[in-house]
């Protein structure tokens, strides 16, 4: 009797597994309608395919060489701002004097470029980009091969501050615009191009203008496109395959000063705590802290990993992708070891700034702390300062909040016009990519003063990027290739195409494919 129980148990054992392995495979099987390919582009009659000149080289180098740098908010390089606005009239003056065309300056250095169509009923979008880099630090240009506002063409390659953020995007918009007004597309849906000055210290006085003039004109927009996350190559295990990451939301920001204030004193005779210490052991326990993963909630992250993974030639790889409900603690275990997917699926925090200590001799009474977080968007700024206040977990330690601003919205992705307009730029003419997937961008641009605009808020930058590549973002070493700058002015070209035909949407028919 207990044998045939135990042979009963083993069997529904069994097939239980059998039947979770069919479900698991049949999942990493499964087709997402998201991600598509396009059979034919109706009725438009495209401009031809734009190769890049020498002059839009030299344009690209001139506008590098020019260091509008934004130190901090309201602290930038105004001379060299000036500059490359002159820059812009005075090589893509015969664009700004088109008829359909009107260019505004707000406040002082930003641009605002619209583009008239004939149908007024028709929503404007809007194409964002930004004049202003980072710093490149001293320390860091001895490491660049060439000096960071050289410009210079090595190798197929243009390095530079601002390179790939955001100069090449910005140039490339203009290119584009210049290349369909030239071939004689009269738009029939009107667009902006954005081009803010202080994208780099959060876009207060830029882009937050130029939103609140479009807002008292009574403008909203159909949809926006701002930088973003690229065209990405093996991200993931077995997914050698391009695939076109689309941010529809980004994080949340939140700058915390962390301050201890205890006696000072002689270093020659040493107090048990010292305010060093204290901090020192409160951001240890910052560092060596996550906060929950938001894997299988429901979040953009999610569906990237999901319509990714089903890429992947590995079933080790696949499968758990595919069921997250199943595997989500091994897939934060393994994401978790790499900072960029890390920081994918949670909110993130980490020290930025340390001040302390003025003297060899002297044990200092104060010190603090800058900690930047990010905020998932399926998290609340609340919720994260609640964490890191309970992880310090010292009464000796102050914790105040310098600047906060929530995650974004979540914007909605297959279907909708402005996601479908981007998916169909990309197939149209240039290399396809295998997938379009919507993805969350873990940092921050203009696009987040545009939400009261529009809905549908969306971050890419048409360049190939792998996880290997460096000089991107900020990095030492930044530089754009002349064949992904080809690539970006076509992208913007198709957009504006697509975009502004007077199409109101794009049909889909069975199996995905977009047809218009």
């Amino acid at each position: 009797m207990l044998g045939k129980l135990l042979w009963r148990c083993f069997a529904m054992v069994g097939i239980s597994f059998i039947v979770l392995l069919f479900i698991m495979i049949n999942r990493s099987l499964l087709v997402d309608e998201k991600s598509i390919e396009i059979k034919s582009l109706g009725n438009i009659t495209w401009c031809p395919k734009y190769n890049t000149s020498q002059r839009a080289i030299e344009i690209l180098q001139e506008a590098i060489s020019i260091e509008t740098i934004s130190w901090k908010p309201h602290v930038y390089n105004k001379d060299e701002m000036k500059a490359f606005r002159d820059m812009l009239f005075r090589y893509y003056g015969h664009v700004f004097n088109h008829e359909l065309v009107t260019v505004e300056t707000v406040a002082n250095y930003s641009l605002l470029i619209g583009v008239k169509g004939s149908d007024p009923t028709l929503k404007p979008f809007l194409m964002s980009a930004h004049i202003d880099v980072v710093p490149a630090t001293d320390t860091e240009t001895e490491r660049w091969v060439v000096p960071p506002f050289s410009g210079k063409l090595l190798n197929g390659y243009l390095y530079g501050r601002g390179a790939v953020d955001n100069k090449a995007s910005l140039i490339a918009h203009l290119e584009s615009l210049a290349h369909v007004l030239e071939c004689g597309v009269t738009p029939v849906r009107s667009f902006y191009l954005s081009f803010g000055h202080d994208e780099e210290v959060n876009g207060h006085e830029g882009a937050a203008a130029i939103a609140r003039l479009l807002d008292n004109r009574g403008i909203q927009l159909e949809f926006l496109l701002d930088e973003g996350m690229p065209i990405v190559n093996d991200f993931l295990p077995g997914v050698t395959q391009p695939i076109a990451a689309v941010g529809v939301a980004e994080k949340g920001y939140i700058d915390f000063n962390i301050s201890v204030s205890l006696k000072s004193g002689h270093s020659s005779t040493p107090p048990s705590s010292t305010a060093i210490g204290v901090l020192s052991r409160a951001l240890d326990r910052l560092s060596s802290t996550s906060l929950p993963n938001q894997l299988n909630q429901g979040g953009p992250d999610t569906a990237f990993l999901t319509q990714s993974g089903r890429l992947s030639a590995y079933w080790t790889t696949r499968i758990p992708l595919s069921n997250l409900w199943f595997f989500r603690p091994l897939v934060d275990f393994i994401m978790s070891r790499a900072a960029v997917t890390n920081a994918l699926i949670r909110s993130t925090w980490v020290p930025t700034v340390v001040n302390c200590g003025t003297k060899y001799n002297v044990v200092p009474a104060h010190c603090s702390a800058v900690v930047n977080a990010r905020v998932h968007p399926l998290q609340t700024v609340d919720e994260v300062v609640t964490s890191l206040e309970r992880t310090v977990l010292d009464p000796r330690v102050s914790v105040s909040v310098l600047e906060a601003r929530p995650p974004s919205a979540v914007s909605p992705d297959v279907g909708t016009f402005g996601f479908d307009c981007i998916e169909a730029a990309l197939r149209v003419g240039t290399p396809a990519v295998t997938a379009v997937t919507p993805v969350l961008l873990t940092g921050a641009t203009d696009s987040r003063n545009f939400e009261a605009l529009t809905d549908n808020v969306y971050r890419f930058q048409p360049f190939t990027a792998s996880p290997t590549d460096s000089g991107g973002f900020h990095g030492v070493n930044e530089r754009i290739s002349l064949k992904d700058f080809q690539f970006i002015v076509n992208f913007y070209m198709n957009l504006i195409q697509i975009a502004s035909d007077g199409r109101t949407r794009i049909p889909r028919h069975s199996h995905g494919n977009i047809d218009l």
